[in-house]
C-alpha cells in the first residue's frame, strides 16, 4: 500500500524502531538507488518549454490533462479546463496549449453545450498553435511523419469541418488513420473518419465509423447524430428517428439534436411530427432557410397551400432556382390559387435546367391538359 508523506516514520517509530535506526536505512537505500530526476509534471507533450516551478510539484498532471483532451468528448475537455484552472496551470506554456485546445473543440464540434469556456491564448510557438491558426483560416497542416503525438494528427482536421470537396477530404485519411493506430480511446478519429466517408457517399463506412465513435462514448452526440443521420439514408428511418429522439430525451435544448430529429421526421414523410419539430427548429433560428422551404413543403403536403406562400417567399430570397422551391411554387399557385399559368411558368423554369425531371414534368403535362392545351411544349 502506498502511503502518504510522512506516514513512514510514522509507522517506524510507532513500532519502536529508533529515529538513527531509521535514518541508516534510508542511507543504505539511497546509496543502492541512484536518485532520478522526474519529469516535469509527467511526460511534458511535444512544443512544451518544460514547466515552470508550480508545474515541478505536480508529476503526472500533464499525462492526466493530455488524456483528457485526446478523449475529445465534452465531459472530458471540461474536466482537462478544471483541472488546468485549479491546478494553477492557466498560465503555463502546457496549460495554456492545452487550454486553447479544449477551447476550440468545444466551440467546433460542441458549441451547444451551455459552458463558460476561459479566453483561450496560445503559447505562439507551440505546434497546436499553428495547426489551430491554420485550420482557423481553413488550412490543413498535416502532421509530421516521425510524430507520435494523437493531436498533432487529428486537429488538423478542423480545418475541413465544413468542407465538402472529396479530394480536400481523402488527403485527411492517412493522418486520421495514424491517429487510430496510435490507439488512443477517443472519439475525435472515427467521428472525423466518419465526416469524410459521409461526404464521400460511403454510407456503410460512414455508418461504422461513426458507431465506433458512439460506442466509446455517447456524449459525443455529434457522432450520435452522424449515425442517425446515416441510418435514414441507409433507409433505416425507424433507427434514425430511435436515436434521435433518445438523444432529444437527454439534450432537450440541443439545437443540431432537433434539427436532425426533425429532418428524420420529414425524411419518413411524417408530416404531423415534421410540422412540430421543424417549428421548434424555426422558433431557435427563424432564419434558417434550409428549413423554412422544408415548412412550405410539409404545408403542401398538407394541403395547407396558402400558408406556404409567405415561406415561398422569404425563401426566394436565398435561392429562387432551387428545385423544390419552384415546383412548390408550382404547386402553390395551381392547387391554391388555382392559377394554372403562373405554376406552368415556375415548371417552365425548373424544366429548363432539369429536362429529365419527371415529377415536374408529369405534373407540367397534367397541368397543360387541364388547360386544353395538350400541343404545348417545354
Amino acid at each position: 500500500m502506498k502511503l502518504p508523506r510522512g506516514s513512514m516514520f510514522r509507522v517506524f517509530f510507532s513500532a519502536g524502531i529508533s529515529a538513527t535506526v531509521f535514518l541508516s536505512m534510508i542511507f543504505v537505500s539511497c546509496a543502492s538507488n541512484p536518485t532520478v530526476k522526474a519529469t516535469p509534471l509527467g511526460s511534458v507533450p511535444v512544443g512544451t518549454s518544460g514547466g515552470s516551478s508550480s508545474e515541478n510539484r505536480q508529476p503526472g498532471i500533464a499525462d492526466e490533462i493530455k488524456s483528457l483532451v485526446e478523449s475529445g468528448t465534452p465531459p472530458s475537455l471540461l474536466r482537462a479546463l478544471d483541472i488546468i484552472r485549479s491546478r494553477d496551470l492557466a498560465a503555463t506554456e502546457f496549460g495554456r496549449a492545452m487550454t486553447s485546445v479544449c477551447v476550440v473543440l468545444m466551440q467546433k464540434l460542441y458549441p451547444d453545450i451551455p459552458a463558460e469556456l476561459p479566453v483561450s491564448d496560445p503559447p505562439p510557438t507551440h505546434a497546436y498553435t499553428r495547426i489551430l491558426r491554420d485550420a482557423e483560416r481553413g488550412a490543413y497542416t498535416p502532421a509530421s511523419s516521425q510524430s507520435t503525438d494523437y493531436l498533432e494528427y487529428v486537429l488538423p482536421f478542423l480545418a475541413l469541418l465544413n468542407d465538402m470537396r472529396s479530394e480536400r477530404l481523402a488527403a485527411a485519411l492517412p493522418d486520421l488513420e495514424k491517429a487510430s493506430r496510435l490507439g488512443k480511446n477517443s472519439v475525435l478519429d472515427p467521428y472525423f473518419r466518419g465526416i469524410v466517408a459521409e461526404r464521400r457517399g460511403m454510407a456503410e463506412q460512414a455508418f461504422a465509423s461513426y458507431e465506433q465513435a458512439r460506442s466509446f462514448s455517447a456524449e459525443a452526440y455529434p457522432a450520435v447524430v452522424g449515425s442517425a443521420r446515416v441510418s435514414a439514408t441507409l433507409g433505416k428511418a425507424a433507427e434514425s428517428v430511435a436515436l434521435l429522439t433518445s438523444l432529444a430525451v437527454r439534450y432537450p435544448d440541443n439545437l443540431l439534436v432537433k434539427r436532425e430529429l426533425a429532418n428524420a421526421y420529414y425524411q419518413a414523410r411524417d408530416w404531423s411530427r415534421a410540422a412540430n419539430a421543424v417549428s421548434e427548429v424555426l422558433q431557435r433560428d427563424p432564419k434558417d432557410s434550409r428549413f423554412i422551404l422544408i415548412k412550405a413543403h410539409i404545408l403542401t403536403e398538407q394541403g395547407s397551400f396558402t400558408q406556404a406562400q409567405p415561406l415561398l417567399d422569404a425563401f426566394s430570397l436565398v435561392d429562387s432556382n432551387n428545385r423544390l422551391y419552384l415546383f412548390l411554387r408550382a404547386l402553390v399557385q395551381a392547387e391554391g390559387y388555382k392559377n394554372r399559368d403562373s405554376a406552368l411558368n415556375y415548371l417552365r423554369a425548373l424544366l429548363r435546367t432539369r429536362a429529365d425531371d419527371e415529377e415536374a414534368l408529369a405534373y407540367y403535362t397534367k397541368l397543360l391538359l387541364e388547360s386544353n392545351r395538350p400541343e404545348e411544349t417545354v
